[in-house]
């Protein structure tokens, strides 16, 4: 038999491999998205000042009621779902094929992370411009209004700072996801104290605390405040507005957002993922 022909079945597996792991992948993504999506909304605004510095979560949760309804707390969430499914499913495939091939968690989170954010972006940037308003038009008028202000290839502005934000976010998180699965720390029982849930949830919560700060210059280069505006100007705008406290703002309500969407993403991936791939079920080589 040629190498051709013995390299097709292997070929074929993996491509079916890493399409079902794109879809449970999405499928964790819409979940985890969904459950946090009033705290994420409320946190956008606050993060892209639409209140004053002085408001606080409430505030911003009572315009929101006020002028939008309870379903105002989930404006957005149907794109923020479509953009989960595409970001997360691409990510945790990507992320697990390519750690089959160089071994590392934390390099294959980065390469993931490059992938996912690269091609959801624009959906990333409408739904930051339609959740992180109060009171404005639908999906539909806000993107012709910015393809017809600033062209087409406004949709991927400022998309340098969320490349760069994915590359390392998910670097880190899978990294130290990688380390707390593979330390194997149990109790005396011999049950593992960290599962994916748990350990999904530490790793995002270190590694989304320490890039907070660019993940709002991310959002104010997202938002027609910041266009054309370079990274360096974005945060210079942002301290002058505030000091370092305006980097950090909303930065209580991530965490209260991160923590959930996390242990219901990385449960949701590695349970399916056990069931239908039960002798590899994870990304970490256990």
């Amino acid at each position: 038999m040629s190498a051709a022909a013995e390299a097709s079945p292997r070929t074929c597996t993996a491509t079916k491999a890493f399409t079902t792991s794109a879809c449970i992948g999405a499928l964790a993504g819409a979940t985890s998205k969904t459950m946090v999506a009033p705290v994420e909304r409320i946190r956008l605004l606050l993060q892209m000042a639409r209140f004053s510095p002085s408001s606080n979560a409430s505030d911003a949760a009572m315009a929101v009621l006020r002028k939008e309804g309870t379903s105002g707390l989930w404006r957005g969430n149907g794109l923020a779902v479509v953009r989960a499914m595409l970001s997360k499913g691409i990510l945790f495939a990507t992320q697990d094929s390519a750690k089959s091939s160089l071994g590392s968690d934390a390099v294959a989170g980065g390469i993931a992370g490059l992938a996912a954010s690269g091609i959801s972006y624009p959906l990333d940037l409408l739904r930051t411009r339609l959740a992180g308003s109060v009171g404005v038009g639908s999906l539909a008028s806000l993107t012709r209004d910015t393809i017809a202000k600033h062209g087409v290839l406004s949709l991927w502005a400022g998309c340098s700072a969320t490349l760069l934000g994915g590359i390392f976010f998910e670097g880190a998180r899978f990294g130290i996801f990688g380390k707390l699965m593979n330390a194997q720390i149990s109790d005396a029982d011999g049950s593992p104290y960290l599962g994916p849930a748990s350990s999904g949830t530490i790793a995002s919560l270190v590694a989304g605390n320490i890039i907070y700060p660019n993940d709002t210059v991310r959002r104010r280069l997202q938002t027609t405040a910041g266009h054309g505006q370079t990274y360096a100007q974005a945060t210079r705008a942002l301290l002058q507005e505030g000091g370092v406290q305006r980097l950090y703002r909303g930065f209580l309500l991530y965490n209260l957002k991160a923590a959930p969407s996390a242990a219901v993403q990385f449960y949701t991936y590695f349970t399916l993922k056990s069931l239908l791939f039960p002798s590899n079920s994870n990304t970490t080589g256990r």
